[in-house]
């Protein structure tokens, strides 16, 4: 199996509101441009109630001369995602009310092994890079900043069995 990740350098409109949460933004805009590109793989993950096979970064806002860029990463385990998004630089991508210009698409793909089988007692440590929440229907919010250990398990067993 392979993750392929796609990092998107583009522009963005002068007014973007870089103080809101654009996770949500970039996730809009990813699903998007998958159902300008491939109406059916669009439908396919959104309609789907199994696990998506990707994932996206919040946009990082920086200041080139005189516009606002951002930076986002795609990662990917399914090659119908990966192949659409290969054809991505030089599109456009549509990112609050507005289409911003794709002016770099950065590419990799890593191989992943099946890992060695583990031993009884084994333990280690989930360390998160980034702000991380977990879906948790039971609360109000509907996300949790602290994870619950038996959905971790039962997520990645429901994934990888």
């Amino acid at each position: 199996m392979s993750i392929s990740s796609f990092t998107m350098h583009l522009i963005l409109p002068d007014n973007f509101n870089t103080r809101k949460y654009n996770g949500r933004i970039a996730h809009g805009a990813f699903l998007q441009y998958l159902r300008k590109h491939d109406l059916q793989l669009s439908e396919d993950l959104h309609n789907n109630n199994k696990k998506r096979p990707y994932s996206i970064t919040p946009i990082k806002i920086d200041q080139l001369e005189n516009v606002k860029a951002g930076i986002f990463t795609i990662h990917t385990i399914d090659e119908r995602i990966a192949k659409v998004l290969h054809e991505a630089e030089n599109d456009t991508i549509f990112i609050d009310d507005d289409n911003c210009k794709i002016i770099e698409l950065v590419f990799k793909k890593t191989e992943i092994s099946d890992p060695a089988p583990v031993k009884s007692g084994f333990k280690f440590n989930l360390h998160f890079n980034s702000p991380t929440y977990f879906a948790n229907d039971k609360r109000k919010s509907k996300t949790d900043p602290h994870p619950h250990l038996p959905n971790i398990w039962r997520s990645m067993i429901e994934t990888y069995e």
